[in-house]
This record gives structure tokens, C-alpha cells and sequence, in this order.
């Protein structure tokens, strides 16, 4: 199943010719989509992966709690006190425009995603609206409905094992 959906996600067609591409690193219940990044990596595609600079579960004013570095391979990262690869490298900014790997628990056919409840995809997604926010999902994660709240942002483009799913924000 994992890798049916990690196939389909390589015949989106907005990742076909991306050569920046923001991500995650899963943590144990997530897709396992490091071969992929590896793979688009090698490839010559610039990844970058989150780092956790404050763990609050609300925002900070005038801050971000996440910044972005380069991935350099697997043995780069190191762990976060929640398990999850970081790279080491240099703080990079995310360019205005690309493509957003987001992380989620559940997410809806609406783009509705419910993630660990930090909220710092929404903040990403609220700072960086040029980025397309992308969720990959395994099927038994699809909810046709979820619950919203005010600072939720919904994902553009769903990817399961079985379908491709495009919300309909822009209609």
C-alpha cells in the first residue's frame, strides 16, 4: 500500500519538474515517504526539511517556531525530542513559490487536515501562500468530513494510494 501511494505521488504533475521542494521527515505512523525524498534529492531537486525551533503549542508573535534547512542525506539528520529527522545545516528560507509535503493525521476530501495539534503547517501555509500544500495520505487516514478550527489551513491537493484528490479552493 505504501508504495502504490508513494508511486502516485511521483506522477503528480506538479511534481514532475519541481526543483524545490519543501517536506517532512515521518514520524512511525506516517507514510514513509524518505525514499522518495531521497530519490528527488539524488536527483538534483532542493529538499528541505523542518526544524523545530520552539516546541509551544501556540504561535509566538513576530516568530516562526519552524525553519527550513537543506536535506544532505539521510545521515544528516539528527533526531528531535519527538523522534523526527532534522538537518543540520544552515537555516534556508522558503522561496516564494514550490511545493509544501504536509504532514497529517486525518485529512478531509475538503483539504481539512488534523495534524498533531501545533499548528505549524498552518503557520507555514499562512506564510508562504505561494507554496502548493500537497498531503499524502494512506486511504484509512481520508475523512469526509473533519473538524475546522479558526487558524486551520486546508491542503490543495490530496494523494492517497488510491486516488488524487484537488480540493476545490480555487472554484
Amino acid at each position: 500500500m505504501e508504495h502504490d501511494l508513494i508511486a502516485r505521488l511521483g506522477t503528480l504533475p506538479e511534481l514532475q519538474a519541481v526543483r524545490f521542494l519543501a517536506g517532512f521527515w515521518p514520524m512511525g505512523h506516517e507514510p514513509d515517504v524518505t525514499t522518495w525524498l531521497e530519490k528527488n534529492h539524488r536527483a538534483g531537486t532542493t529538499i528541505l526539511l523542518p526544524r523545530v525551533r520552539h516546541f509551544k503549542r501556540s504561535r509566538i508573535p513576530g516568530a516562526e517556531r519552524v525553519e527550513f534547512a537543506r536535506f544532505e542525506g539521510r545521515a544528516e539528520l539528527l533526531q528531535n525530542r519527538w523522534g523526527i529527522g532534522e538537518p543540520t545545516g544552515p537555516a534556508v528560507p522558503l522561496p516564494a513559490t514550490g511545493i509544501l509535503l504536509v504532514p497529517a493525521l486525518a485529512v478531509s476530501r475538503a483539504g481539512t487536515r488534523l495534524g498533531h495539534g501545533f499548528g505549524y503547517y498552518d503557520e507555514i501555509m499562512d506564510n508562504h501562500p505561494g507554496l502548493l500544500p500537497i498531503c499524502a495520505v494512506f486511504g484509512a487516514q481520508l475523512s469526509e468530513d473533519l473538524p475546522v478550527e479558526q487558524h486551520d489551513r486546508p491542503v490543495r491537493v490530496i494523494i492517497t494510494p488510491e486516488e488524487v484528490i484537488r480540493t476545490d479552493l480555487d472554484a
